[in-house]
């Protein structure tokens, strides 16, 4: 995702589930799914930008763990002029996120996959077991 001008990668780890968790309710990772309820638009947004920051800086960091000599390029997100991002740049962060998540959390990678190539497969699986 290109932020601030620049191609940032996403990374969850523990501690960056640990700060997530502290959104969600009963300050609880696996109730992610349930983040955005009871939220305004202007709270998400500002959540959003949060999480993107705190997966973007554990990226950075564990780059700099893995490359000697790599310094980390942090970001602060909270100070982004609200003005230049529209809904559907959020919607596109909030995606980006969450196939991170899924990827990193639950081993799940998004795919393109038909509703009915999963109908076959299942279909196949079915037929097989």
């Amino acid at each position: 995702m290109i932020l601030k001008g620049r191609e940032r990668h996403f990374l969850l780890t523990v501690n960056a589930a640990e700060q997530i968790g502290q959104f969600c309710p009963d300050n609880d990772f696996n109730k992610f799914g349930e983040i955005t309820n009871g939220k305004t638009f202007s709270e998400i947004v500002a959540m959003d930008l949060k999480i993107a920051e705190i997966l973007i800086n554990e990226y950075e960091q564990n780059k700099a763990i893995e490359n000697e000599g790599y310094v980390p390029d942090l970001v602060k997100l909270e100070d982004m002029d609200r003005s230049v991002i529209t809904p559907y740049w959020i919607r596109n962060l909030e995606a980006e996120m969450i196939q991170t998540i899924r990827r990193d959390a639950f081993g799940q990678i998004e795919t393109e996959e038909t509703k009915e190539a999963k109908k076959s497969k299942k279909n196949a699986s079915a037929a097989a077991g």
